[in-house]
């Protein structure tokens, strides 16, 4: 079963999974993607964004990670390419 978390290490849920992956995105794309998605100022997506656990911390603490500003077909190819290695795993 695959889960989408936002959250998971801030709720303690990554203690309840086998494996984490983690996407990451540098600080102007999160802010441009919070803007897009949700309307949210620059201000209010720092806010966001610092609120939330570190990225470099989660980055450290995943079993995979996942660059979020690769191009969407290199992308995902990366994400069909693990989502078979974690098959194997199963």
């Amino acid at each position: 079963m695959v889960y989408d978390v936002p959250l998971l290490y801030e709720a303690g849920i990554d203690k309840r999974v086998d494996r984490v992956i983690v996407v990451t995105a540098d600080r102007e794309t999160q802010i441009t993607r919070l803007n897009q998605r949700n309307g949210f100022t620059r201000a209010e997506a720092l806010r966001r964004i610092r609120s939330q656990m570190p990225l470099k911390k989660k980055a450290a603490a995943a079993d995979y990670l996942l660059d979020g500003t690769t191009a969407r077909p290199r992308l995902l190819a990366l994400v069909k390419r693990l989502y078979r290695e974690l098959r194997t795993l199963a």
